[in-house]
């Protein structure tokens, strides 16, 4: 529930922002956000990436509540699979 709530957050910021049609290849990949390469991408990390996104939106897709999002969480979270 938790991570279809975050799609749902992300997806109407996006139609906020001007539209939510964005492809997979619009979308930076796992490995681009996690810039200190530790297989978790922490708030800063993930504002940088996604500059639009508040961090409520973030925790929303942090499942587990360790206030990082590993891979499944991320790709969960931006509605897209690599």
């Amino acid at each position: 529930m938790r991570i279809i709530r975050a799609s749902l957050l992300i997806c109407l910021i996006g139609v906020i922002a001007g539209g939510c049609s964005s492809t997979p290849s619009q979308q930076p990949r796992f490995a681009e956000v996690d810039a200190d390469g530790n297989g978790y991408v922490n708030w800063p990390e993930y504002r940088k990436a996604f500059p639009d996104t508040n961090k409520n939106a973030f925790l929303t897709t942090d499942e587990d509540s360790d206030e990082r999002l590993d891979i499944s969480e991320f790709r969960a979270g931006i509605g897209v699979s690599f």
